[in-house]
């Protein structure tokens, strides 16, 4: 996996292999891992016991108008946060996942328009 756009996080890919945003992009919801050192999914992973130490993480799949799964928009902390995702914030996650997929289908319908020579 990469990282389209970041900040505070060093690495630009990872493996997927060892991805949170593997299993969240599965979901039709945010998900959410308070503590990945608890979580038997993620506490033995090298983004989690390594030097990124990862324990928060919170995503939202990114998926086409037609129910493509192409990516998650995601939260990562180096902090537990043991109280989950405010419901408030869930809401905020999974608009701008909404957002985001808007603008990329836009600019993907625009792409096609001008290969095609469609004027707009």
């Amino acid at each position: 996996q990469w990282f389209k756009a970041k900040v505070g996080l060093e690495p630009v890919q990872t493996p997927r292999s060892i991805s949170f945003c593997t299993h969240a992009i599965h979901g039709n919801e945010v998900m959410v891992v308070q503590d990945a050192t608890i979580d038997d999914r993620f506490s033995a992973n090298p983004l989690v016991t390594g030097d990124l130490g990862i324990r928060f993480y919170a995503g939202a799949p990114l998926k086409t108008d037609d129910g493509k799964r192409i990516g998650t928009l995601c939260v990562i902390d180096t902090k537990p946060h043991p109280e989950g995702l405010p419901e408030k914030d869930r809401a905020t996650l999974e608009s701008l996942a909404r957002r985001t997929m808007h603008a990329l289908e836009l600019r993907r319908s625009m792409l096609k328009d001008q290969q095609s020579g469609t004027p707009r």
